[in-house]
């Protein structure tokens, strides 16, 4: 936790914190809710809680510091995107695709076919590093071109999948207004930043996301 000297900005900092995290958290359950059928838990995605708390300190201005708080992350840290386009390079194929109950994954969720005109699409496999990237494009769509939510770091494991902590939401605001969530949101410009460098994955197909760039943007009104 971060300890300002003026009390009454660090804890608007914090609250701020604590309602850009619940937002993600609350879009991470919508992403999880809608991943492909069968899916493993590894796949969901989460965000840890918040917590703020006001301390008697006498270091501080009116002997009052205010902390925020939140569960360890227990694994090893990880930055799959930023804020500003760039994203984590995929390192391991193998951890793809189809559940099974020896290793979590199989070859299940490869392909699908259109029956009706004999013609066959092919999707690759579901690599865990595509999931965080599908989520952000994810929150994008879901929201209605409004939200983005990016800068995705945490841990993740068999068990729990992606639990991250301090996220960025873009807030794209039909009026123009930026950083509604903090200096890191940058608006429409994030959202382009985005898109610049987006590929869509196996598992942004899979979920039907449409592909997009920074030229094709969901237009939003008030």
């Amino acid at each position: 936790a971060k300890a300002k000297e003026n009390h009454e900005k660090s804890r608007r900092f914090h609250e701020t914190f604590a309602r850009i995290q619940q937002d993600a958290a609350e879009l991470a359950s919508q992403f999880s809710q809608r991943l492909p059928y069968p899916s493993p838990s590894s796949w969901k995605v989460s965000f840890v809680p918040t917590f703020i708390y006001c301390c008697k300190d006498e270091d501080y201005k009116n002997e009052k510091c205010w902390l925020l708080c939140e569960p360890e992350l227990d694994g090893r840290f990880t930055k799959w995107n930023n804020n500003a386009g760039a994203i984590k390079s995929s390192t391991k194929k193998t951890q793809s695709a189809e559940f099974n109950q020896s290793t979590g994954f199989g070859m299940g969720l490869i392909e699908e076919s259109d029956e009706e005109d004999g013609d066959r699409e092919t999707i690759g496999p579901i690599e865990i590093d595509d999931i965080p990237q599908a989520f952000s494009h994810f929150t994008y769509e879901y929201s209605y071109g409004k939200k983005l939510v990016c800068d995705l770091q945490g841990v993740w494991n068999q068990d729990d999948g992606f639990v991250l902590t301090d996220p960025v939401v873009h807030d794209v605001c039909p009026s123009g207004k930026k950083y509604k969530n903090g200096a890191t949101d940058k608006g429409l410009r994030g959202v382009e930043k985005f898109f610049e460098t987006h590929k869509c994955n196996s598992l942004c197909k899979r979920m039907q996301l449409r592909e997009r760039t920074k030229l094709d943007l969901i237009p939003v009104f008030t």
